[in-house]
């Protein structure tokens, strides 16, 4: 029962850095420094990856857009690399460092940043993309090693 307390509270600091961000028009995807690159090949033993994204949908996006969408998503969760997913939509609470302006939220565990790399590449996920870039205004990414405490 600590595993989705867990990611609720990692969610929820996300959340709050997302306020922080400016708008952009397409997915910016910044070049690693070496010590990122470091952190993420020397992952301790009992570390994982999360890969967390926030859509925010251009205005005027339909419900029949929404639910295609949905189905992109159902789609995208049968990467092979991933080894659990969450999505889901804000959950509206109501504190200053909380960030409701998003979409919806996709949550990835990866079990290593090698499997997050296969990610990126798998013709799903690029498939995905192609399906669903004109939705959305601003896609945000946090990605995190994380452990266990």
């Amino acid at each position: 029962m600590k595993r989705p307390a867990y990611f609720l509270m990692l969610s929820a600091a996300l959340f709050w850095l997302t306020s922080c961000q400016q708008k952009q028009d397409e997915i910016t995807m910044p070049t690693p420094t070496p010590e990122v690159e470091e952190k993420a090949e020397d992952m301790e033993p009992d570390s994982v990856f999360i890969h967390t994204v926030f859509f925010y949908f251009k205005e005027g996006v339909t419900a029949e857009q929404r639910t295609k969408f949905e189905a992109e998503l159902e789609k995208l969760a049968t990467c092979e690399s991933i080894y659990k997913v969450w999505t889901g939509k804000p959950a509206g609470t109501d504190r200053d460092v909380v960030d409701n302006t998003y979409d919806y939220a996709w949550v990835v565990h990866f079990e290593n940043a090698e499997q997050q790399d296969l990610y990126q590449v798998d013709p799903i996920h690029l498939a995905f993309i192609e399906a669903c870039k004109d939705f959305w205004e601003r896609v945000q990414v946090y990605d995190s090693v994380v452990k266990k405490l």
